[in-house]
């Protein structure tokens, strides 16, 4: 097409450029000449430089816009996911110990009574189980009990010092179980031995008091009747008739002799 009537273009105007003729032969690189030359006229050209600069800038800044837009959806829904993270972790973790009573790792000085656990959350009173282990075996002195977020365990009177391991399970409150252990020690001073108070014994020395008139004639008097008994089967009779029988026994056996004579003497 020509744009300027009555004048030719030059032929180097129309002859087209090939940058590539060093890599392809000469043979590809000649133009058709069955097919047409399109060149862009000076027309054209003035029409692609009247366009403003206005509408070319106002393309590019609309770009920045998108791109913001699209920056600002993916940082809220980013957001809301870790909003969502945030709320629903709490809700599905399960319950875990706070704190204990002895802690893991203290060391008494005094026996406790009792061992308590405090919980995040309060626990199912069901499937607890808790052993207490010391030197001297097990240290419970009974069954454990719920209260709330607590779970408290009683124990034995007069631990003995030593390492105590503690390994407890029990139920969250989502319902799945959950266990730990943790330990501590008991290091009770042994009780200082008591002096017990020493008494010298005293030599009382004897007092002999003078005794009384009475009081000697009335041992005299007991003395007496203790020394001489009287005979039994006569306690209690009569002078007079003691003598009197005296008499007859004494001239019975004088009878007696006599007899005994007289009869010695017929027979001579």
């Amino acid at each position: 097409m020509n744009c300027f009537p009555g004048k030719r273009p030059a032929a180097s105007a129309m002859a087209p450029t090939f940058p590539h003729r060093a890599r392809f032969g000469q043979d590809s690189e000649r133009p058709d000449p069955a097919r047409p030359v399109r060149t862009m006229g000076t027309e054209a050209l003035r029409k692609e430089l009247a366009v403003p600069l206005r509408a070319r800038t106002s393309t590019s800044r609309s770009i920045v816009p998108a791109r913001r837009r699209s920056l600002t959806r993916a940082g809220a829904v980013a957001a809301l996911v870790l909003l969502l993270g945030s709320i629903a972790g709490p809700a599905l973790a399960h319950d875990r110990l706070l704190t204990s009573t002895p802690a893991d790792g203290e060391t008494l000085t005094t026996a406790p009574t009792q061992l308590v656990l405090t919980y995040s959350d309060e626990i199912a009173p069901i499937g607890v189980e808790i052993t207490v282990t010391g030197p001297a075996g097990e240290a419970r002195s009974g069954d454990p009990q719920v209260s709330g977020t607590d779970l408290i365990v009683p124990l034995a009177a007069d631990l003995p010092s030593g390492s105590y391991a503690v390994a407890w399970r029990v139920t969250s409150s989502d319902g799945h179980p959950i266990d730990g252990t943790f330990a501590f020690t008991l290091d009770v001073p042994a009780p200082s031995p008591t002096a017990e108070p020493t008494t010298e014994p005293t030599t009382a020395q004897p007092t002999t008091a003078a005794p009384s008139p009475t009081a000697s004639a009335e041992s005299s008097a007991s003395a007496e009747s203790t020394a001489s008994p009287a005979p039994s089967g006569v306690s209690g009779l009569p002078g007079w008739a003691i003598g009197v029988i005296a008499v007859g026994i004494v001239g019975s056996i004088v009878a007696v002799l006599m007899r005994l004579r007289r009869g010695s003497r017929l027979g001579e």
